[in-house]
């Protein structure tokens, strides 16, 4: 299926089901193409019921669409409303039937000077529509209201929104002959028709999540580019979601996302959405490692390792507790001294990582029985802030033995790893343990 690159979301309150239905039962050329369901994850984070629907992505007349089961949040306004060129008294008779019924009307079907037949009303989900009686090449248009302080705003809005997308342009623009505002204008985006209509009048109204606009983007250059120059507060921020200068919400996320739910794989849904509600700008490389790197068998929660060393406990714990020792057999320069409740900082200069850097707040230091630190396990994205993340707690405990040193290493913690890239770290680290008991094995050795 080729995806529609800009696709509006509509928000439901546990109607979601009842909605798409009776959508899809009154445009031709309509289906609804896949639904998905709340995980454990996603129900966490929305409070929905696990089980319950989620999503349902649904096609009218051959325009793809989104359905999201939220909750109570996000009430619909006039302010984002879908207009549906009409090509018959009978079709718009019919529409504003079904769709007005058990809703509201804002303006009665009839005649008006600049429509034959015209009518606006909210539908029994909430939804805002308008019926024209008019021929367009795009049936179903996103309509944007500018009210309140937005209200003479939409001439910018049109230049800003073509400006970020390709092959688009404002098509027309028809004004008020005494106010100067926009009564009805035509922008396209990437092939797409938009309404724009400025109201001077005061309204009690303005733009509402409920009605946001998804953008189905190829890379993360994409996402980065397009969530820089939309974003502008901080505070809407999340999942995906932002909302631009002039009040308008949008989803920039991956095209990925839509190919794993509708594979609707549970287990690869709840790990996409467990790493999904932890991020506000997605990051499609992390959403990739989530929907792969399910959690084994295999997995554990604490690494362990236990070795017998032919060398006395006062000098094993001079080849911890030395930073200049530690990083012979660990294979990091490090900068300075360890010290309990600072942070010792260094580079990798094991052949190919040397570009790594090395950092760890030292826990303890209790001579000849404990040496402790924290850090990020498998902190090797420099586009990531690990510092957000809960750090792994690593303790090395000594033990006198008949002939030597038993040196236990245990790394604790990776429960509290985010999900997605959970056992991805214990497994590295798991490996990169076994290797670094060698080398302090046959750094004392020698």
């Amino acid at each position: 299926m080729k995806t529609q690159k800009i696709v509006p979301c509509l928000w439901f309150n546990n109607n979601i089901e009842e909605a798409v239905k009776l959508y899809t039962s009154l445009f031709k050329n309509s289906e609804i193409v896949g639904t998905t369901h709340y995980g454990e994850a996603a129900a966490k984070a929305s409070g929905q019921t696990k089980g319950s629907v989620m999503t349902e992505v649904f096609k009218l007349e051959g325009q793809e669409f989104l359905a999201l089961n939220g909750g109570p949040y996000f009430k619909h306004t006039q302010a984002l409303s879908l207009l549906v060129a009409c090509e018959s008294e009978k079709e718009i008779d019919t529409l504003w039937e079904n769709l007005s019924k058990d809703g509201k009307t804002f303006i009665e079907l009839d005649q008006y000077p600049f429509a034959e037949k015209y009518g606006w009303c909210a539908d029994p989900f909430g939804v805002s529509w308008q019926l024209i009686l008019s021929n367009r090449k795009q049936k179903i248009s996103p309509a944007l209201l500018f009210t309140q302080e937005q209200a003479k705003k939409a001439e910018e809005a049109m230049k800003y929104y073509t400006s970020l997308f390709a092959s688009s342009k404002i098509e027309s623009i028809a004004r008020d002959d005494k106010t100067g505002a926009i009564l009805h204008a035509r922008f396209n985006l990437l092939g797409q028709e938009f309404v724009a209509l400025e109201s001077p009048i005061e309204h009690d109204f303005t733009f509402s999540p409920a009605i946001s606009f998804m953008v189905n983007c190829d890379t993360q250059d994409e996402i980065d580019e397009l969530w820089t120059k939309l974003s502008a507060d901080p505070e809407a921020e999340q999942c995906g979601w932002l909302k631009d200068k002039f009040g308008i919400s949008w989803q920039i996320v991956p095209k990925f996302i839509e190919e794993v739910m509708l594979k609707n794989d549970p287990e690869q849904t709840n790990r996409l959405m467990a790493a999904v509600v932890k991020m506000k700008k997605l990051d499609l490389h992390a959403l990739k490692q989530a929907v792969s790197h399910g959690l084994s068998k295999d997995y554990k929660n604490v690494i362990e390792k236990q070795i017998e060393l032919m060398a006395p406990i006062e000098r094993v714990w001079q080849a911890l507790a030395d930073y200049r020792e530690f990083g012979k057999w660990f294979r990091v320069n490090l900068k300075g001294p360890f010290v309990p409740g600072k942070t010792a900082r260094g580079n990798i200069t094991y052949p190919g990582y040397e570009h790594y850097k090395w950092e760890a707040v030292v826990q303890k230091m209790d001579s000849e029985n404990l040496f402790s630190f924290t850090w990020h396990p498998y902190a090797i994205d420099t586009k990531v802030d690990y510092t957000k993340e809960p750090p792994t707690l690593v303790e090395f405990k000594l033990k006198k033995a008949e002939y030597g040193t038993t040196l236990t290493l245990t790394e604790s913690g990776f429960d509290q790893v985010p999900e997605y890239r959970r056992e991805e770290a214990y497994r590295m680290n798991e490996g990169g343990w076994t290797e670094q008991m060698k080398n302090i094995k046959e750094y004392l050795n020698i």
